[in-house]
């Protein structure tokens, strides 16, 4: 192959930040995402912290989303499990949705709503074949979709075959899993504070639950499993499954005057979903790469904890 191409299977976060990378260096790439569109009104909310924020700066997505009119947070509380306040910090930066960043991420990018179904090496690149039929041609593959990723799965096939033993035996089996989260947007929600961050604890239980624009309300509900789950025997929850969650932790604590179910009650879109937790040896195969959750997927439990060692310590 005499051009340098590179194929990215994913239009998330490290998708699109990929996409304006190559962007910036003028280096040809083609994106496939599975939606129809790029930042669908799926998932919850993202937070962005300095470090976040000197990469949208050098991809010149900064001043778009800092200018954008949003949900100010004034205080960050934690709580313990009965929704007292346990400390307090003041003047919080501010919230942005997911879907902003998505989308200014996404700015001037074009895309492909296909997703890859199998990947073939040939002599000086690789090619995938999408649910269509359509055959892309590249230097390199790019898998960005996530812990569930086709990409690895037919990386992982296609070390198996042309160089059995690269790959750990019985790694995807070895996937553990040892909390669920509900999590979800909600809006007008009675009792809700705007402007309020609150992180409750709880014994195999906690909370992250934060204001939005629009009297919207973002809620992280994670809850430990009874016992922990590995590979193919991670549950995949379905609606009914969320419903009996919710049952039963109707009446759990956010402040003393919110409840889970009361911001539940009020939910604009919702899902209840394993977490996985794997950093995988091989993140990469000849002319094949993962990266993100395709390659490592940490608990959002460690950003909650860390959210609340910095309430504790707040100079620290």
């Amino acid at each position: 192959m005499a051009e340098f191409k590179i194929i990215i299977a994913g239009g998330g976060i490290a998708g699109l930040t990929l996409a304006n990378m190559l962007e910036r260096f003028d280096l040809d790439y083609v994106l496939l995402e599975a939606h129809s569109e790029i930042a669908p009104p799926v998932g919850a909310s993202i937070g962005l912290f300095p470090n976040g924020l000197r990469i949208l700066d050098q991809l010149g997505c900064y001043e778009r989303i800092a200018n954008l009119s949003v949900q100010h947070l004034e205080v960050a509380y934690m709580r313990d499990r009965k929704g007292d306040v346990l400390s307090a910090l003041h003047q919080m930066f501010k919230h942005l949705e997911r879907r902003y960043v998505e989308t200014y991420l996404a700015d001037g990018l074009s895309f492909h709503s296909n997703a890859g179904t199998d990947t073939d090496l040939i002599d000086g690149g690789v090619n995938v074949t999408t649910a269509d039929g359509s055959v892309y041609t590249g230097t390199l593959v790019v898998g960005a979709d996530g812990i569930h990723s086709k990409v690895r799965s037919l990386m992982r096939d296609l070390g198996n075959k042309l160089q059995p033993g690269y790959f750990p035996a019985k790694e995807e089996d070895n996937v553990p899993c040892y909390y669920r989260c509900s999590f979800g947007i909600a809006q007008h929600v009675p009792g809700w504070v705007a402007g309020e961050q609150n992180i409750v604890m709880g014994n195999g239980q906690s909370q992250l639950v934060v204001s939005g624009p629009e009297g919207r309300v973002y809620w992280f509900l994670f809850d430990k499993l009874p016992q922990e789950k590995y590979g193919k025997d991670i549950p995949k929850y379905t609606q009914e499954d969320e419903a009996d969650f919710v049952k039963q932790n109707y009446n759990l604590p956010i402040t003393r005057k919110v409840t889970f179910g009361h911001v539940f009650d009020k939910r604009l879109s919702s899902a209840l979903t394993p977490l996985h937790e794997i950093v995988y040896q091989k993140w990469f195969f000849k002319r094949i790469i993962t990266f993100g959750d395709s390659a490592h997927k940490v608990s959002t439990m460690s950003s909650v904890y860390s959210d609340a060692l910095r309430l504790s310590h707040p100079d620290g």
